[in-house]
């Protein structure tokens, strides 16, 4: 009886395994669909999220203008009885939203903030609640790009290594390091820019959304929103711009130069040669 069990036993496990190699492109192929069923669920869900945010000032705004031509009121009467207060009351819903939303339109906020015209006041001082408001990746996340990007484990590159950063904006977050030199123990301290998890891929998605967003802006509000959407294709094409790291330190030397020709006394940050790359 023992060595009939010993045979089903033998006999289910080769079932098994031919079960599995029979089946094993379907079960890949499977897995591949969740993937990008999951992918594709996600990034619906954040652009339903990004459209919520964008949907109630569009509407309220919207509603402005209609009133403005309903009553006939001047630029300046509707300013004064639709627009201010709409102002006051959107300028909270927005700067909030733009927050729970992060990456890009945090960005975005602060480069409101910063506009010097076009905008209006009580929107500006709404966005400043922006300008210190970042995510910090977690010790997993910085190791893994470390590694990833410069080729070693911190343990390995650095003589010390803060995991806590100095700063985090929208983009990427900076950390305090000393780098080893040599074998005779002299150390450099460095400032390690490293990008977020995932901001690339978000910020790209982010960018589409908002392009369609202004799009219905300028439908809607006709030929005054065409600078808008001028300033924000421009920025735009600047934001993918900074995704790579490479143009920042093409940026910072091409500053250098011109501070070095001109005779300021102006320090730049300067790159170290070989620890450049496109996340770090």
């Amino acid at each position: 009886s023992s060595d009939l069990a010993g045979e089903a036993l033998a006999s289910s496990e080769l079932f098994l395994c031919f079960a599995v190699k029979e089946h094993y492109w379907t079960i890949l192929f499977g897995l591949l669909a969740l993937i990008r069923v999951l992918r594709a669920s996600w990034r619906l869900g954040r652009l339903l999220s990004v459209y919520s945010v964008a949907f109630v000032p569009i509407l309220v705004y919207w509603i402005c203008g209609r009133l403005q031509k309903w009553f006939g009121w001047s630029d300046a009467v509707a300013q004064e009885r639709l627009y201010d207060p709409a102002d006051s009351l959107m300028a909270p819903y927005i700067s909030k939203g733009l927050g729970v939303l992060g990456g890009l339109f945090v960005k975005v906020g602060q480069w409101i903030s910063n506009i010097a015209f076009g905008v209006p006041i009580k929107l500006q001082e709404g966005m400043k609640e922006l300008v210190d408001s970042a995510v910090i990746d977690d010790e997993a996340h910085v190791r893994q790009t470390v590694l990833e990007e410069f080729g070693g484990s911190i343990e390995d590159l650095f003589e010390e290594f803060s995991i806590k950063p100095l700063a985090s904006a929208s983009i990427a977050q900076v950390h305090s390091a000393y780098l080893k030199i040599g074998d005779g123990g002299e150390r450099r301290r460095v400032a390690v820019k490293l990008q977020h998890a995932g901001v690339e891929e978000l910020i790209l998605l982010d960018l589409k959304a908002l392009k369609q967003i202004v799009d219905l802006c300028c439908w809607l509000g006709g030929e005054k929103w065409n600078d808008v959407k001028r300033m924000i294709e421009s920025w735009s094409s600047e934001m993918v711009k900074e995704l790579d790291f490479a143009n920042e330190v093409k940026n910072l030397r091409e500053v250098r130069e011109g501070l070095e020709k001109a005779g300021l006394d102006v320090v730049v940050p300067r790159e170290l040669d070989g620890w450049v790359s496109r996340r770090a």
